[in-house]
């Protein structure tokens, strides 16, 4: 959005706030064409945020999660790049165990690596750590990874097509175990 949002005085907090929790669907996604063209610009972002020119992540390291088949990931953010006239951030795939087939959670994570781009277009790179599918243990495998890593970035994240909110990826006691972890 390029304008802030409202809420009546009486609201305190906002949590989860999105217009698609109203159209459930099974993880089967649509054939979409990647990437996704977008009107809102990193530009634009930069001024509803009133990011200081002087802050675009110089320097930082930057971390998302992912499951199954990270294909086509590096070039849709390649061409965001391109388009936006942003630097080519370095961006690498870490595997957690075996090598997923799984591509539907490319939508998600085309917007982590290039929300983190546009955001940040002078980190000195990202790494997504990717494990097999989304079973929730596996994605906990994933950010343990991440945490151990002496080199791993100091911030990290993580978009699953709410299937987080609505318990698809199964409990998540290893991923509160997993972020404890990340946090000490």
């Amino acid at each position: 959005n390029t304008a802030a949002p409202t809420v009546p005085t009486a609201v305190t907090a906002v949590a989860g706030l999105d217009t698609l929790s109203t159209r459930l669907r099974t993880h089967a996604a649509p054939a979409v064409a990647f990437p996704i063209p977008a009107s809102t610009t990193p530009q634009d972002l930069w001024s509803v945020y009133e990011q200081p020119a002087a802050n675009r992540g110089h320097g930082e390291q930057l971390t998302a999660f992912g499951w199954g088949d990270p294909a086509g990931v590096a070039s849709d953010l390649r061409q965001f790049e391109t388009e936006h006239g942003l630097p080519a951030m370095p961006f690498t795939v870490k595997q957690v165990g075996a090598k997923g087939t799984d591509t539907s959670g490319r939508l998600e994570w085309n917007l982590d690596s290039q929300a983190a781009s546009g955001m940040a277009p002078d980190a000195a790179g990202m790494t997504f750590y990717f494990a097999a599918s989304g079973s929730s243990d596996l994605l906990a495998a994933a950010i343990s990874t991440w945490a151990d890593d002496p080199a791993g970035a100091k911030q990290a994240s993580g978009s699953y097509g709410l299937c987080d909110a609505f318990g698809f990826l199964g409990t998540f006691d290893a991923h509160e175990a997993a972020l404890t972890q990340a946090a000490v």
